[in-house]
């Protein structure tokens, strides 16, 4: 992996870990303390998605839908879904002012419930993609066996 490459991979992690960093909820967390967790876990993992691209050797992608595309290409369904399930909670946590009310009848402590759950999730797929980042630069650092 290039010295470039390598960066890009570090800069795109310190940013999805930061992001992470924000999602911890306190007990008695408020909704909008709950609507920011949500908002900032989606970024964490486009983060940490582009990350791995760049360790495959692949340019970052800006646009949501370019990300998703090019994930669910070198990933699978799955990763593609996840991704964009996560981006359409960070917008209705962004920019549904009615979110709460008709998702969750207006109880902030269901939605408080709901998204520890949800951010459980996302924890648990972060690490996941920590772990193909591994695999790549391992890869790339491996000698060429075709020389």
């Amino acid at each position: 992996m290039t010295p470039q490459r390598q960066e890009e991979v570090e800069e795109r992690l310190r940013l999805a870990k930061g992001f992470l960093a924000t999602t911890e909820l306190p007990a008695n967390a408020n909704e909008y303390e709950i609507r920011n967790a949500l908002s900032r876990c989606y970024y964490a993992m486009y983060h940490v998605c582009n990350a791995l691209l760049a360790a495959k050797g692949d340019p970052p992608r800006t646009r949501h839908k370019d990300l998703q595309k090019e994930i669910r290409h070198s990933l699978g369904d799955p990763f593609s879904d996840n991704l964009k399930k996560w981006q359409v909670r960070r917008e209705h946590a962004d920019y549904r002012s009615d979110w709460v009310a008709q998702a969750y009848s207006g109880d902030v402590k269901q939605l408080r419930d709901a998204a520890v759950t949800i951010l459980e999730e996302v924890r648990t797929e972060f690490e996941r993609y920590r772990e193909l980042i591994t695999a790549e630069e391992a890869k790339s650092e491996a000698p060429d066996e075709r020389s």
